[in-house]
């Protein structure tokens, strides 16, 4: 990296406080005062100490010579030359510090006293002994009177205290020359050795960091240093490399995705166009066969009834096979209709206030005529509810139609289908029960798209597409009811469920849904 040291070294976005340079430079300086009164403290203390002990000896040697000075005529008894020469030291005294020397025997009995007036006892100070009491409070000062190796009395000397400022003066100025020295000499060398090792590398370090997120390349951030700075330096500039790459990754991998989404949109659009293409294919060509489909019924009719001449016997069978084949075509060319208009959600539906029940009924007694070919009786429950609804009549009797016929087709040998119709306030519920062979697990959530048939036992002599169901389900939608199937409890055999709104259709159609339940009660939608 370039030399950033004549670039300014603060970030104009932090303040004066926040500044590390600032707060680190402040911390030094702090120490380093803190520091200098520590030491500063503790040689003012050191030389107090050295202060006490010194003018305790002093005052020690000054009563040893005045004990040395009395001794002769303490010995001699001479009572009137040892006042005489006390009051002598008295007066020579040009420090004043000397209070009162008084002269005791052996018993601690007075023989001679300095004391104003030369009567009374000088007052003895002990307790004062410590380096704060000599050097502040009285003192008293002992020394014995040794004749001859006896000791024959004791001479006892008070002092008064002495002035700080001449004994502490010196030490005083020596402690505060430490503190002065640290102040303007240690505390800015630190100051500028930190800014110099610590502050101006990772300044360099956030410098170089802002130029790589300017998207500068070639930066370099490590200067070679093996410390801590260093290493962080080497991982900053590793991590950057990473990154580099983890983006250089990402753009391949975004590319290849945005790559991979256009392919995916182009192969959606071609689907969708390839759906529309099959639901316009259907549509176009359930409506072009429905008219010669109608023409070939309608002839086949007549001459099955003999309205265009008598028939052999051969002919008038190959003419009900077409008859029966044709009808077959025709419900599976509109049941395609059925499914292309669904897809392309173009459905017409006619709603109006109909009487459901009535409707049940009317299919009902119509499969009835169909189920009896098979065998089959459709049974409606007795207790049959009257109900109002707002449907198409059309298309919901397409619906129950293709239920209960199914119902029938694959009734599998049993003697009855059920027919319930329950109301339930604001839906109706219409249940069609059967006891045939069911639905297999594995084929249920097949039962309602289109084109699922599934395969059966007689699937080849059912007509139709698979389409019934499909459809069916998409009516109970669009009128915002539901379809659903369920094992029959009973045993084996099916019950389809249809739902249906009593009001308006558009209220409820965020309740549509399809639903599949298994035989132990669970759901697939």
């Amino acid at each position: 990296m370039s030399d950033t040291g004549s670039a300014s070294m603060e970030d104009p976005g932090l303040s004066l406080g926040h500044s590390l340079r600032t707060r680190f430079v402040a911390l030094v300086l702090l120490g380093e005062l803190l520091f200098a009164l520590v030491v500063g403290l503790t040689v003012g203390v050191y030389s107090a100490r050295t202060a006490a002990t010194e003018r305790r000896q002093s005052l020690e040697r000054v009563s040893l010579a005045t004990s040395a000075a009395l001794a002769p005529m303490i010995a001699d008894q001479d009572i009137a030359r040892v006042q005489a020469l006390m009051d002598s030291i008295m007066a020579s005294d040009a420090t004043g510090e000397i209070e009162c020397i008084q002269v005791l025997d052996g018993t601690d009995a007075l023989i001679a006293c300095s004391a104003p007036g030369g009567g009374g006892r000088c007052e003895t100070y002990f307790g004062n002994d410590t380096p704060f009491g000599v050097l502040t409070r009285p003192q008293t000062v002992r020394a014995p009177v040794i004749v001859e190796g006896f000791e024959i009395a004791t001479v006892s000397m008070n002092f008064g205290p002495p002035d700080l400022l001449q004994v502490l003066g010196s030490h005083a100025i020596a402690a505060f020359i430490v503190v002065l020295s640290v102040a303007l000499v240690s505390a800015p060398w630190t100051a500028w050795l930190v800014l110099r090792t610590v502050i101006e590398p990772i300044a360099r370090l956030r410098d170089g960091a802002h130029m790589l997120a300017e998207g500068e390349e070639g930066v370099t951030l490590d200067t070679g240093r093996r410390d801590e700075i260093g290493e962080l330096a080497r991982t900053f500039e590793e991590t950057v490399r990473q990154l580099a790459d983890k983006e250089r990754r990402l753009e391949i991998s975004l590319a290849s995705l945005e790559e991979a989404y256009e392919d995916q949109s182009k192969a959606r659009d071609a689907l969708e166009e390839v759906a529309r293409m099959k639901s316009d294919f259907v549509a176009v060509a359930s409506h072009e066969l429905r008219t010669p489909l109608s023409v070939i019924r309608l002839y086949a009719e007549m001459l099955e009834e003999g309205e265009l001449g008598g028939l052999s016997e051969e002919s008038h069978e190959a003419i009900s096979s077409i008859a029966s084949a044709a009808s077959r075509l025709s419900s599976i060319v509109s049941d395609l209709m059925d499914a292309a208009l669904l897809e392309r959600g173009l459905m017409p539906l006619e709603f109006s206030r109909v009487e459901l029940d009535k409707t049940v009924r009317a299919s009902v007694r119509d499969a009835n005529t169909l189920a009896a070919a098979r065998g089959v009786r459709v049974v409606l429950d007795d207790d049959v509810p009257e109900i109002d609804a707002w449907i198409d009549p059309l298309r919901i009797r397409q619906l129950l139609d293709n239920l209960i016929f199914n119902a029938v087709k694959y009734s599998d040998g049993a003697p009855e289908v059920q027919v319930r119709l329950r109301d339930e306030g604001d839906h109706a519920g219409i249940d069609v029960i059967d006891s045939g062979r069911g639905v297999r697990e594995d084929q249920r959530n097949e039962l309602f798209k289109l084109f699922a048939k599934l395969d059966s036992e007689d699937s080849r002599d059912t007509a139709g597409l698979g389409l019934g169901l499909a459809i069916s389900a998409r009516i109970a939608e669009a009128h915002g009811g539901s379809i659903g199937y369920a094992g029959n409890p009973l045993g084996k055999g099916s019950i389809f469920t249809l739902k249906l709104p009593i009001g308006d259709a558009s209220v409820s159609r965020q309740d549509a849904s399809i639903s599949v339940v298994s035989e132990r009660g669970n759901g697939d939608q």
